[in-house]
């Protein structure tokens, strides 16, 4: 094969985005530190704990650069590099404070870094045995490969949150032995770290409990990180009671300023071209929605399929009866909440609740829970304080949000007893909550069990996007995926999906895997 034959292979399941771009500028500013800490002649242990750790770090945001730019099951392995070296960077974080500014307690400060280490390479453990064979799963809403395996990754998460909550007794401590000046050193570092790990650890948890969207975490772990960690460092330097070269330590603080102000910056400006990508793709969806004479080649090459939904009838018309790659159903069910919000949208302020509930008035199985929620959210509606319609669409937002959070709660359920683990869920769940009445009444109603009775339960909690909002779609076999966007034509009872694809293909491993 020649040199552009390989380029093109590689570019079948390497590309960036917005954050794997962003994460990379991490992973210079954590490995151009830790060198340079590593670096210093004569260094203390605290500043040799400090690099080590500045080191970890950079392999933990090489992972990110990996999950978020492989477009290839095997990227779902990085985590056994990433969980492995943000454990163990904790563990020398904590042993800064046994080492700052001067060491304190050695027998202390051994015998809790050799139990630390052995408690992490027992969750190491646990945690590569039960991924080794939990097969990998494409997390389309996020589009990253991950192990189809919860409870491990859960704990995890939790174990991160344990080492960080260790961090400020430590801190506390080591600050009450200290003096003057040095107390509110070890205090500042000690709240430099915490910054810069606290929130992305509990957002790390929130996401594997599906509470918040990887790109949530992701946010918080770039504004807080970068914004921690470049305080630490420049702390650190400034008071280590060691002699630090004046050229080196400028070199070292004006590179990682610069890496600093980068980051932030590239973190906006490249979200820019994610919602230019939105805003070119809903074009051209509007394009083939109206028939346009003419469709730029570009955009016919990327479109991956075309469906409309007919509002009367229910039915899905495909260009020429060709076949979906997606899921029909799905789709129907989609584009049917899409039209509701743009229904909704239009509906006159004048008696709003009165029209609201006539178009709710028959409704397919999979809106109940929706259903339920609008009417009851009607009743309560200051038609005197703005437009309805517009806090209707607020409500349907923060609706979206409680479906996300349930959707992942039951799709963490076993198949095999999932009516008894969705029972059991109920009785947790008790209230008023217009969704869980809508599960209760299906799990009346229907005679399935396991996987069959867990696709109609999800079915409840596909979300109401409005036109401009991206639907993430997978193809029937999970080997193909595809970004698309809702198109309503109300005027003719009409509503259009057009699917683009992402990237090539995701068969080229022979691994086990499957979509979620």
């Amino acid at each position: 094969m020649d040199e552009w034959g390989h380029i093109q292979d590689i570019s079948r399941w390497f590309y960036l985005n917005s954050f794997s771009v962003g994460a990379m500028i991490p992973v210079a500013f954590f490995s151009i530190t830790g060198f340079f800490l590593l670096s210093i002649k004569n260094k203390s242990k605290a500043t040799l704990h400090l690099g080590i750790a500045y080191i970890l770090m950079g392999v933990y945001n090489l992972g990110h650069v990996i999950s978020s730019s492989v477009y290839h099951p095997a990227a779902a392995y990085n985590r056994w590099m990433a969980v492995a070296a943000i454990l163990f960077a904790e563990i020398h974080f904590t042993m800064l404070f046994f080492h700052y500014p001067e060491e304190k307690n050695t027998r202390a400060a051994r015998l809790y870094f050799r139990a630390a280490y052995l408690i992490v390479i027992c969750i190491l453990l646990y945690f590569f045995f039960q991924t080794l064979h939990a097969g990998i799963t494409y997390i389309i809403l996020d589009q990253y490969w991950d192990f189809n395996s919860i409870v491990p990754n859960k704990i995890i998460a939790l174990a991160v949150l344990g080492f960080i909550f260790i961090l400020p007794f430590l801190a506390f401590w080591r600050a009450a032995a200290c003096k003057g000046k040095e107390r509110w050193i070890v205090l500042l570092l000690g709240a430099s770290i915490l910054m810069g790990s606290l929130v992305p650890g509990i957002f790390n948890l929130l996401n594997r409990e599906g509470i918040v969207t990887r790109s949530s975490f992701q946010m918080a772990w770039t504004l807080f990180t970068m914004a921690g960690f470049f305080l630490l460092i420049m702390l650190y330097v400034n008071n280590a009671r060691e002699k630090i070269s004046f050229v080196g330590k400028l070199i070292t603080v004006t590179a990682i300023t610069i890496l600093t102000i980068l980051h932030f910056i590239s973190h906006y400006s490249l979200k820019d071209r994610d919602a230019a990508y939105d805003e070119t793709h809903v074009k051209d969806a509007m394009l083939m929605m109206m028939g346009a004479d003419f469709i730029p080649e570009k955009t016919a090459h990327d479109m991956a399929y075309k469906a409309t939904l007919d509002l009367a009838s229910g039915v899905i018309e495909t260009p020429n009866g060709e076949s979906l790659p997606v899921d029909a159903a799905d789709v129907q069910r989609q584009l049917y909440n899409a039209a509701m919000v743009e229904k909704i949208r239009i509906l006159p302020k004048s008696d709003f609740p009165r029209h609201l509930k006539s178009i709710l008035a028959e409704t397919p199985p999979h809106f109940e829970g929706y259903k339920r929620s609008l009417m009851a959210y009607a009743d309560s509606l200051d038609l005197s304080a703005q437009t309805p319609a517009r806090e209707m669409s607020a409500f349907i937002n923060r609706l979206n949000r409680l479906t996300f959070i349930k959707f992942n709660k039951i799709n963490q359920m076993p198949e095999g007893d999932f009516r008894n683990a969705s029972t059991a869920y109920l009785r947790k769940n008790t209230g008023r909550d217009a969704f869980n009445a809508a599960i209760g009444q299906r799990l009346a109603e229907s005679s399935q069990n396991g996987a069959a009775l867990k696709a109609e339960i999800l079915s409840l909690f596909v979300p109401m996007t409005g036109q401009g909002q991206r639907i993430y779609r997978a193809s029937q076999n999970g080997t193909y995926h595809y970004i698309a966007f809702a198109v309503p034509d109300l005027a003719n009872g009409k509503i259009m999906e057009a699917g683009f694809h992402t990237v090539i293909t995701a068969s080229i491993c022979t691994m086990r895997c499957s979509s979620s």
